[in-house]
């Protein structure tokens, strides 16, 4: 059963969930955190991160002993892509549990009323969460397995079967290939589930901004509708609904300050992977001649990632969204027939609120529209780019 929470006995329409036997992402959850606990998953993780590394060794030490500008732009792509799946296994390996044990930490309040109208919301777009992320991951292990269609320029796209050509005994050849081909639909699911993770935390943070902001600050205005605000008991209820809004903010900014500290390695190097990874394979795309099975064979997985990438982009202005609403919220309350100590918490409550709730990775950098747009004027001018160079025959 759901605990009451003892540190604010007037908080009579709140109470501490059952976390994470409540979760209504139990289906992400699982393929976001539980699933790397299962020895078996962990040491296949274990097991890319060691072979991604010596296929980046391999690449690195022959890009520098028969280094030319052709060879180069054939296998740069996937030289970035399994930098990528490095950074995704280690993160999982590393924060995965440290992540899960945060959130758990973290306490979540829901309302007491279990028809309250936050419950049926936080229901409903679990449940389109739980299909977006599982469908992303389909995706995603099918623009893996896509690899196994076989085409005549695979050796020059993907650097691990020319090393097969050159470096190994003709018999193991073909099952070296077929077993790097069905283990690309590992890789995908990796990063993909890495990604999700933020969707999973954003999901909870979103809802606690909600729940423990939103939803006092129009407990205390139903308040102030329906009662006398010169009752002593009345005004002592209002200063233990600011109080526990102002512990709850400063509660959600530590979690996600932690959470940022935590992540930022990873998303700096997925960052810098993935802006030169996708950069890379345009200019292949567009400077070497490929037929349409090889096409065909890419864009899924670029398709899997704009997609993902819209996702943690709405979730993050969601959050922020959330945070304005509740600024606004505040502002409309009638403070002025409240007493002096009140008011006084309602001024910290009020300053505290004037910046909206960000995750944010930098002064400048928050996963918000801003961002997105950010993002898409960048992919245009590299594609602006790109297409000038072909059409100078660079």
């Amino acid at each position: 059963m759901p605990e009451i929470d003892k540190n604010n006995p007037n908080l009579d329409f709140l109470e501490i969930d059952d976390y994470p036997k409540n979760d209504h992402l139990k289906l992400v959850r699982f393929f976001c955190y539980d699933i790397f606990e299962i020895t078996l998953v962990k040491m296949s993780v274990v097991a890319t991160v060691y072979v991604s590394l010596l296929i980046t060794l391999a690449q690195t030490y022959l890009f520098l002993q028969n280094f030319n500008l052709k060879y180069f732009i054939q296998y740069v792509p996937m030289y970035f892509v399994l930098q990528f799946v490095t950074v995704s296994c280690c993160g999982v390996l590393s924060l995965s549990k440290e992540m899960s044990s945060m959130l758990k930490e973290l306490r979540m309040f829901v309302p007491k009323d279990k028809n309250h109208e936050i419950f049926k919301k936080m229901k409903k777009e679990a449940k389109i969460i739980n299909f977006v992320v599982t469908a992303l991951l389909v995706s995603g292990m099918i623009s893996g397995f896509l690899i196994l269609v076989p085409t005549e320029k695979d050796e020059d796209l993907y650097f691990i079967y020319d090393l097969i050509r050159d470096y190994t005994l003709p018999a193991w050849k073909t099952p070296l290939s077929f077993l790097f081909s069905i283990s690309v639909a590992f890789y995908a699911f990796v990063v993909l589930a890495n990604l999700t993770q933020f969707i999973y935390g954003a999901y909870h943070i979103k809802y606690q901004i909600e729940i423990t902001t939103v939803n006092c600050i129009q407990r205390i205005h139903d308040l102030c509708e329906s009662r006398d605000c010169n009752c002593g008991q009345h005004q002592e209820q209002i200063k233990e609904i600011l109080k526990f809004v102002i512990l709850s903010q400063c509660r959600l900014t530590n979690y996600g300050t932690n959470v940022v500290k935590k992540l930022w390695p990873v998303i700096a190097s997925y960052s810098l992977f993935g802006g030169l990874f996708f950069i890379s394979m345009l200019f292949l795309m567009l400077t070497v001649e490929h037929t349409f099975i090889s096409y065909a064979k890419i864009i899924p997985i670029y398709i899997t990632g704009t997609l993902t990438g819209i996702s943690v982009i709405m979730l993050g202005q969601n959050i922020e969204d959330s945070s304005v609403k509740a600024f606004n919220d505040l502002c409309t309350l009638k403070w002025y027939n409240w007493n002096k100590e009140n008011k006084k918490i309602y001024l910290i409550m009020l300053s505290n609120q004037m910046v909206p709730f960000k995750i944010k990775f930098s002064e400048n950098i928050a996963v918000n529209y801003k961002l997105g747009f950010k993002i898409c004027r960048t992919v245009y001018s590299v594609v602006s780019v790109l297409i000038q160079m072909r059409n100078a025959k660079f």
